[in-house]
């Protein structure tokens, strides 16, 4: 028995599988601690009424190292600091290049120092409340002795102590000038990697790895010739390739209704795998995951060009504006069918029907603003304790009214469109019917739609109340990070994509700014995802501090898309490719979401695990089943494990051809470490990367002409399987 069957003897093995999810749930269990702030506004404070002195931290530091003041010069580097969003209006400041921040220890007193301790997130003795003391300067109150704020002494004097003293808003002593040395917050990569040019082949694939759907050797060597800046430039400039399109070609060339409710999901596979706008891609799923529908819609499932065209939606508002993504969904035929408001109709007093809620309820909790109040960092906003809501079921009620009257393009209202036939109204948004539009003016979220003669009026009105709604930033924000590069985004994270989110502008690494300006432009709030310090700085992968929470599970459909495109397959457009069938049990089908939550909530945390026990958020812990992990590892080694003549499904080009080459080098070490760089940004550990080697090393290289073949073969298939199938491949960081 070769050594390729007995490595895949265990496939079927139930406690295996029990070991791997063990292994993929530890993946993202670690605790989380400070958070690095070398991406952070870099401010110097100034005292008040001595505006010639700053906070200075002293030489180095230590706990319980003292900070006095001493002459202002914002290039002395012991009078820097960076300013970390806790939320709620609270600070901390950490002294640049150290792991030290303010601290005015336990409790509070008259008197009492303020020193360095270590920093550390939980730690309400560093955090400071910022209140306007008018003109640009600041009280810093603690938060845990809100009746304290840290003071300056009278006047100003070299080494002249910080203490805490008793908080009065007209005391200048009290009050500071935050003097911003370097923006951090929507700045360009920031200290630890102010560089433009992508350094190494493990800086390109990791980052990649994050924006597209896995590096290829080819997409490698185009970002590190490119940069970063101008390969975001050339992915903005990429051309759509439109579904609409594929759906009348193909149509075009088949009779069957059965073909015809597979053909958008080959289409996408083909845009994932070979789509030079690979960003866009990326950020398509991404959307279609925040605001999911489901394909399988009956009898809709076979209306090709009607899919195609609500997957355009997301294709041109990828780089456009979520507003107007908004608008797109909800005029959606699609979207109508779905969440069952096409054909909603305005109450009839006599039969005492009420308008569909359906959709005024998902566009709040889900597509927009969630159900408590945020802060911009992302944060619960409370009253007393308790979350506030963002909306009541009166606000539900009145919604409902706005989104009454729309049905099908053309069509009679509240007709069925015909099954398979009806076009052009597949492709068209949905008309207004103002005869079932619910009259009079409507309120909610506490502001009021006017009555408007035409129905469109009124849902454009309201859809511009819940877009300006102050939730929307970090709520989209947070998930954007999620599906891109972290599950568990640190709030100073969040508030900086927010903050992009808001301000519609974004500065790239090589100092040229991407965005029109527009609040909710989805290109600069891309770039502040995966530009972000935290997304590229290398504190993330050392496990003895922050990168023991940073990363995500890598969703299944991504990871079998990045095979795909390492593997070059050859036939996705074939018909036999049905991963929509759930016999597959990836438990992902892009674009048919299980239910209007999608695949996984954005807040999941997976109970009984190490991750749970320490509240980190992990979504596609949701999915990790022990079916779908089982059926994953036994698809994949269908996929990856055999020839075309056994199996016809994903057919990879000239089956292995470059790991082929790599293995007829005879070097196990060349192919383990392609494996490495291609599927994990070189973030094996030892164990795993040796246990590669020497199942490559295993299968010997005989002399002869055909069996060296299939020899290289087996080695390339093997290792492949193996790093496909390891939990750093499945865990993205």
């Amino acid at each position: 028995m070769s050594y390729f069957s007995l490595s895949f003897g265990f496939s079927r093995n139930r406690k295996f599988f029990s070991v791997v999810k063990c292994l993929l749930v530890a993946a993202v269990t670690i605790a989380p601690v400070a958070v690095l702030a070398q991406d952070h506004d870099v401010v110097q404070m100034l005292k008040r009424n001595a505006t010639v002195f700053a906070i200075d931290g002293n030489h180095g530091a230590a706990n319980r190292q003292d900070v006095y003041l001493w002459n202002e010069d914002e290039n002395n580097i012991n009078q820097q600091w960076y300013e970390i969003e806790r939320g709620g209006g609270y600070y901390s400041y950490q002294k640049v290049d150290t792991e030290y921040c303010l601290d005015g220890g336990n409790g509070a007193a008259v008197g009492q120092n303020v020193y360095l301790w270590a920093c550390r997130d939980n730690n309400q003795n560093q955090h400071w409340l910022k209140v306007d003391a008018g003109n640009g300067h600041f009280q810093l109150v603690k938060r845990n002795a809100p009746d304290f704020s840290i003071d300056g002494g009278n006047g100003g004097a070299r080494r002249q102590s910080l203490t805490l003293a008793s908080s009065n808003n007209s005391t200048q002593d009290l009050q500071w000038f935050f003097n911003v040395v370097t923006q951090g917050s929507n700045n360009q990569l920031a200290s630890a990697n102010n560089t433009d040019a992508v350094e190494t082949d493990e800086e390109a694939a990791n980052f990649l790895l994050q924006a597209t759907f896995g590096p290829t050797e080819q997409s490698i060597a185009e970002l590190r010739s490119l940069g970063y800046s101008d390969w975001f430039k050339k992915q903005i400039d990429t051309d759509i390739d439109w579904y609409i399109d594929d759906a009348q070609r193909a149509e075009a060339n088949s009779v069957s209704s059965m073909d015809r409710g597979r053909f958008t999901f080959n289409f996408w596979m083909e845009k994932a795998v070979y789509g030079q706008d690979q960003l866009r891609q990326r950020a398509v799923f991404a959307l279609s995951e925040i605001i999911p529908s489901a394909t399988n819609q009956e009898p809709l499932w076979r209306k090709t060009q009607l899919h195609a065209t609500f997957k355009d939606h997301f294709q041109v508002r990828a780089f456009g504006n979520y507003r107007d993504l908004l608008e797109d969904v909800t005029y959606s035929p699609l979207m109508g069918n779905w969440l069952t408001y096409a054909g909603n109709m305005k109450a009839n007093p006599v039969t005492g029907s009420q308008p569909d809620e359906n959709y005024a309820r998902e566009i709040l909790q889900l597509f927009s603003i969630g159900l408590v109040e945020l802060n911009n960092d992302g944060t619960v906003k409370t009253n007393n304790g308790e979350p506030i809501e963002t909306y009541t079921q009166a606000d539900i009620v009145e919604l409902a009214k706005i989104f009454t009257g729309l049905y099908w393009a053309g069509e009679r209202f509240g007709a069925y469109p015909g099954q398979h036939t009806r076009l052009p109204q597949d492709t068209l948004p949905m008309e207004m019917h103002n005869e079932f539009h619910s009259e009079g003016a409507k309120t909610f979220l506490g502001q009021t739609v006017p009555e408007f003669d035409d129905g469109n009026r009124s849902i454009s009105s309201a859809l511009d109340i819940i877009f300006n709604h102050s939730n929307v930033a970090p709520f989209i924000a947070s998930q954007l990070i999620q599906r891109f590069t972290t599950s568990d985004p640190s709030g100073g994270y969040v508030s900086r994509v927010a903050t992009t989110f808001n301000d519609g502008t974004y500065i790239l690494p090589d100092g040229s700014r991407v965005g029109n300006g527009e609040r909710g432009h989805l290109v600069p709030v891309l770039a502040a995802v995966i530009f972000d310090q935290e997304a590229r700085g290398s504190n993330r992968f050392n496990n003895n501090n922050f990168g023991r929470s940073w990363g995500k599970i890598r969703e299944p459909i991504i990871r079998l898309m990045h095979w795909m495109r390492v593997a070059k397959v050859t036939n996705i457009d074939t018909l036999t490719n049905d991963i929509n069938n759930p016999d597959w049990r990836f438990g992902q089908q892009p674009f048919n979401a299980p239910s209007v939550f999608n695949f996984f909530r954005p807040g999941y945390v997976a109970p009984n695990t190490l991750s749970g026990d320490v509240g980190l958020t992990a979504p596609e812990l949701q999915i990790a089943t022990d079916t779908n992990l089982i059926s994953y590892l036994n698809r994949m080694s269908t996929f990856v494990a055999h020839t075309a003549e056994e199996n016809p499904v994903f057919i990879p080009s000239d089956d292995y051809l470059r790991e082929r080459v790599l293995a007829n080098t005879d070097s196990a070490e060349r192919l383990t470490n392609y494996l490495n760089l291609i599927y994990t940004a070189n973030q094996m550990s030892s164990e795993t990367w040796q246990r590669i080697h020497d199942a490559i090393q295993a299968i010997k290289l005989p002399p002869q002409t055909g069996e060296r073949f299939e020899a290289q073969r087996q080695r390339a298939m093997v290792g492949t399987l193996l790093a496909v199938t390891s939990v750093e491949f499945i865990n993205q960081r």
